[in-house]
């Protein structure tokens, strides 16, 4: 017993000796203690770091795939950075839900960004961001005049702890703004023009 009531020292509170794995970081010894025995999530078992470093560069997920959009242009924004007003690139989603899956080389990453359409009038919306079916974060694309230039050096963006992705997952979900214009169609009418995690 050390007589206070610091809990990351060589003593936890209820005056048992600070141990791997009991859930309580040891500060000065242990880089992580998540408490459990599964060795391959962010903690491993001899509580040190599993977390990935995130080397900068635009991660290889450029394959498209589980694609559920049913607007009238079918590209591949998985396969760019840049912004580019092209059907080769745009995927345009005609309902709340609708999204695409952009797959590759597990890779480290930390952030995704996108390119959209570029009027600040219509296809605004908000994208669920999912790593390997994990949500990651929400990009909120509203009032933003449209999300061009480079994905990775935008406005329209999310950051989140490093993790690797094998799977980048866009979802549209309800934005409240009911914007109309692209292709004709219905909400949200919004079009993904370029892709990017790094």
């Amino acid at each position: 017993d050390d007589g206070n009531d610091v809990n990351s020292d060589d003593y936890v509170n209820v005056c048992l000796l600070a141990t791997c794995g009991d859930g309580v970081l040891h500060e000065g010894v242990e880089e992580c203690d998540d408490g459990n025995d599964v060795n391959d999530d962010e903690c491993a078992n001899d509580c040190t770091s599993n977390q990935c470093m995130p080397s900068g560069a635009r991660a290889p997920l450029n394959s498209i795939g589980n694609d559920t959009a049913s607007g009238c242009w079918n590209g591949n924004p998985c396969a760019y950075n840049q912004y580019q007003w092209t059907s080769s690139h745009g995927q345009n989603f005609q309902a709340f839900n609708q999204g695409i899956t952009c797959s590759g080389v597990k890779t480290c990453v930390e952030n995704v960004g996108i390119t959209t359409y570029s009027s600040s009038t219509v296809c605004q919306g908000k994208w669920d961001v999912l790593c390997d079916n994990v949500l990651v974060g929400t990009i909120d694309t509203y009032n933003k005049g449209g999300c061009i230039g480079s994905a990775m050096a935008n406005n329209c963006k999310i950051t989140f702890e490093p993790r690797e992705c094998a799977q980048i997952r866009l979802v549209a979900v309800t934005d409240g703004n009911n914007t109309t214009g692209c292709c004709g169609g219905s909400n949200p009418d919004t079009m993904l023009t370029g892709v990017s995690a790094w």
